[in-house]
């Protein structure tokens, strides 16, 4: 160390929390120095002082602090423009950085927010924005709908889930790179949204705590979950173990099984590529829907975006995201297990030098709109499920939206699917172009593409429908059947259309989509 960095660690003053006089952060009375902590200073709030009031409430934003460190004590953010600003932020074992509660779409929102040069949250350390966002009773632009007393789950990055009585979840809302609050489920006993947690580091960001943004249980039947809230992570680069979690997933229904579970909530985690290189994180990432209420609701993951594919291990297990961000994925193998992946484009490449598994109940979504999935071999086993999403045809692809290239075979189990999904408006198709194929699992897996072709009266043989929706049928290899009105009108079925010895294009849509194609 310099001597010039001595100098000027010695002459930082370090001013202690003693809550002598409540837990207003601004009163003079309250610290050692008695002043509330100015520019410059090193702050410490722990256990050291005897203290009457043991938290502290900040109400508007810091002066540009020498550090924070806070030990055993809660630190509560209260307004949505305050922020913690400081050179270094520790913190420590025992310490909560929290919210005063969740708030309705009439009053006064608040969030954690910090911005620093280096974050560290130690283990045994939490930021909890948990049930924090929109109140249950439906508040926040995706609340739960209630409907004869049944309560639908909050939706965010995922959507929340219905009630066994049939209400909804709320719509989809938010921002992917940006994300802010969760909502509350439907119901006056409906959970609240998780809150909203944002971290702004010039430098480094170390997690070996908790960092998290939960959507709310219900805890009145037959009310809705909230969905999880929203966590914005920027800095130079990320690092931290096993142990840290950082986490926005939905809240459940009531255990009784019938509301609707809370969806998933949002994370971004933006870096600098060059310097997160050669580091290796092992955080753990969750954007999970609620579980405990109504199983069949259909309450979905959340979103993760993040810079690239650096913070991913080359086996994802138990994690359930929709991908954004990472559109350029290189691994030398990659396995699936027990988690629920989409990644989301346009126009996701995927190259895998040489296993791609997708194992016991895994699941892998991956937006191909006209670009490839390479590996050397594919397998999916044990209760797995890929499923390709074509971009449309064009110029450079005329007769295919998308391209999965496998060198050698793909491997399809018991229990085992892939689904090849065409655009739903231009027809584009996957390609597999494969070493071999091997379907193991007989009438219990395979590839599957039912339903997954020309949308409702799309195609080149669709059907059509007269103004009381009487409908024909969409055409393929055979023309569409007439719809007909009691005998007086009637509505035409497409026409036949595409090569008999070599179909190059998925089903026309009648009132639902036509099949898709499986092009080996």
């Amino acid at each position: 160390m310099t001597l010039a960095a001595v100098v000027c660690q010695a002459q930082v003053a370090t001013n202690c929390w003693t809550g002598g006089a409540d837990n207003d952060w601004f009163n003079t009375n309250n610290w050692s120095l008695l002043q509330a902590p100015q520019a410059g200073q090193a702050v410490v709030i722990d256990t050291n002082y005897v203290t009457t009031s043991t938290n502290v409430l900040l109400t508007n934003s810091t002066a540009w602090l020498y550090s924070l460190e806070i030990t055993n004590r809660m630190l509560t953010f209260s307004n949505w423009n305050t922020v913690l600003q400081a050179t270094n932020v520790f913190i420590r074992n025992g310490a909560r950085l929290t919210l005063p509660g969740a708030f309705t779409n009439n009053s006064t929102s608040n969030r954690i927010s910090i911005v620093c040069t280096n974050f560290v949250l130690d283990g045994g350390g939490q930021v909890d924005a948990n049930g924090q966002g929109f109140k249950g009773n439906g508040n926040g632009p995706g609340g739960g709908n209630l409907v004869s007393g049944w309560g639908g789950g909050g939706s965010h990055g995922g959507t929340g889930g219905s009630a066994s009585g049939g209400s909804s979840g709320g719509a989809i809302n938010g921002s992917a790179t940006d994300p802010g609050p969760g909502s509350g489920g439907g119901g006056g006993s409906g959970g609240s949204g998780g809150g909203a947690a944002r971290i702004w580091a010039t430098q480094r960001i170390l997690i070996n705590g908790l960092l998290t943004a939960n959507g709310g249980a219900a805890t009145g039947d037959p009310f809705g979950g909230g969905s999880g809230g929203g966590i914005f992570i920027n800095c130079s680069y990320v690092d931290g173990s096993s142990t840290g979690t950082v986490q926005a997933s939905g809240g459940s229904g009531t255990n009784a099984g019938r509301g609707g579970n809370g969806g998933g909530g949002r994370i971004a985690i933006n870096y600098d590529a060059q310097a997160q290189a050669g580091q290796a994180p092992g955080i753990r990432l969750f954007v999970a829907p609620g579980v405990g209420g109504y199983a069949g609701g259909g309450a979905k993951v959340g979103t993760l975006f993040m810079t690239d594919r650096q913070l991913l291990s080359t086996s994802i297990v138990g994690t359930n995201a929709n991908v954004y961000g990472v559109t350029n994925w290189d691994h030398p193998s990659l396995t699936f297990t027990n988690c629920n992946w989409t990644l989301c484009g346009p126009g996701v490449n995927m190259v895998v030098t040489n296993n791609l598994v997708i194992g016991t109940n895994g699941f892998l979504g991956v937006h191909l709109e006209n670009s490839r999935l390479d590996c050397n071999t594919l397998i999916v086993t044990n209760g797995g499920r890929l499923t390709v999403y074509s971009g449309v045809t064009n110029v450079s692809t005329p007769d295919y939206g998308g391209l999965v290239s496998v060198t050698g075979t793909v491997w399809v189990g018991s229990n085992s699917w892939i689904y090849p999904y065409s655009n739903p408006t231009n027809g584009g198709s996957m390609l597999f172009a494969i070493g071999g194929l091997t379907l193991a699992g007989g009438a219990n897996g395979g590839i599957d593409a039912a339903g997954l072709g020309f949308t409702s009266f799309c195609g080149y043989g669709p059907g059509s429908h007269d103004s009381s929706w009487w409908a024909g049928g969409g055409a393929h290899g055979g023309k569409g059947g007439k719809g007909a009105q009691g005998g007086a009108g009637s509505t035409a079925g497409g026409n036949p259309y595409d090569y008999t010895n070599a179909p190059i294009h998925p089903g026309s849509g009648g009132t639902f989509a036509g099949g898709g194609l499986i092009r080996v």
